[in-house]
């Protein structure tokens, strides 16, 4: 489960990097000669933090399947141990199982979709700056 906390940090440090860069995209002002590559180096470490968003859904998933297959693992050894084989030695180590499966998809399914949406944000972003910027341009 740590690492699941540790993944789940970077996530809401990431999603907190996106929304800043979005909001600063806004009020961007670009220079009408060279805004294509201006954009560029002013977005990429943004671009970046969006693009972890997705791998580290990736990542969750990963490891909340590593959980479900340790917490079966346990269950296992745990009746293994235990002379008798009751639903309460298998219950521990099945209910540690599903506790990092949910934790895993509940960071997973809300980092794609939040990755798609700054994504998206920031091509909408991108496109609204050149067009001010070629406008500034066309009033010189």
């Amino acid at each position: 489960m740590i690492p699941l906390g540790v993944c789940s940090l970077v996530y809401l440090a990431l999603i907190v990097y996106a929304t800043v860069g979005v909001r600063k995209l806004g009020r961007l002002e670009l220079s009408a000669q060279i805004a294509d590559d201006q954009l560029e180096h002013w977005s990429a470490p943004y671009r970046t933090a969006i693009l972890w968003l997705n791998r580290l859904a990736g990542v969750a998933t990963l490891l909340g399947l590593f959980g479900t297959v340790t917490g079966i693992q346990t269950a296992f050894a745990d009746m293994e141990l235990a002379q008798n084989i009751s639903p309460d030695t298998f219950a521990r180590g099945i209910n540690q199982a599903l506790i990092t499966t949910v934790a895993g998809l509940a960071m997973a399914i809300p980092g794609t979709v939040l990755h798609f949406v700054f994504r998206d944000l920031f091509e909408r972003g991108s496109k609204l700056a050149l067009r001010r910027a070629a406008s500034d341009r066309g009033e010189s």
